[in-house]
């Protein structure tokens, strides 16, 4: 099978990027690999942190405390939209 030259020449553009993308993380040294993968962890461990941040007492009570201030307004008179727009200011 013969290739037109315009394809051939995007094949060869292809290989070319896709080898740049193969060799730096083959080529990475171990030190490069290890800050990788340091990195990777990280992220990982930073969002599990925030999810467990969000369920702490502290939040749930601010949170507990959110709805009870809104349910007062409401029971003020002011509309569920009103209430939550007036809370969102404070």
């Amino acid at each position: 099978m013969n290739f037109s030259d315009e394809m051939k020449g995007k094949i060869k553009q292809f290989a070319k990027e896709q080898s740049q993308y193969y060799l730096e993380e083959a080529e990475m040294t171990y030190l490069e690999k290890l800050k990788y993968k340091t990195g990777q962890i990280r992220s990982r461990v930073t969002s599990k942190l925030s999810k467990l941040k969000s369920q702490s007492n502290m939040s749930m009570e601010a949170q507990n405390d959110m709805i009870l201030y809104m349910k007062d307004l409401i029971e003020e008179g002011l509309s569920e939209q009103e209430a939550f727009e007036r809370r969102r200011k404070h």
